[in-house]
């Protein structure tokens, strides 16, 4: 087991289940709120999913959402993301691949 395994083994049952349970409850919500927006077309609620989806994102991987950020909201190259961050360049696009991938699967509901 690589060391995060462990440090979530040593977190009480109890402790593991609510984070478990938060995490789940927020997927579900955000699948809900999808299925609302694609069924309604009400853009507000579509881009209330995609917020939600980063926040799970954010929770999973911050680095990753933060990079998402700073491409989509700031508008940064990759290159002046991968600065800010301090991360290298290659390390940067790996996380956008991951991340536009994660968040795909949770906005779209399915595998990319």
């Amino acid at each position: 087991m690589c060391n995060l395994q462990w440090a979530f083994m040593a977190i009480p049952i109890t402790k593991r289940s609510a984070a478990l349970a938060s995490i789940l409850s927020g997927v579900l919500l955000t699948t809900l709120k999808l299925a609302v927006g694609v069924a309604t077309g009400s853009l507000a609620i579509l881009a209330e999913a995609a917020h939600s989806a980063l926040d799970l994102l954010a929770a999973e991987d911050p680095a990753s959402a933060n990079l998402v950020k700073l491409r989509y909201f700031v508008g940064m190259t990759m290159e002046e993301a991968a600065e800010a961050l301090g991360i290298p360049l290659r390390t940067a696009g790996r996380l956008w691949t991951y991340s536009r991938a994660w968040l795909r699967r949770k906005i779209g509901g399915g595998p990319v």
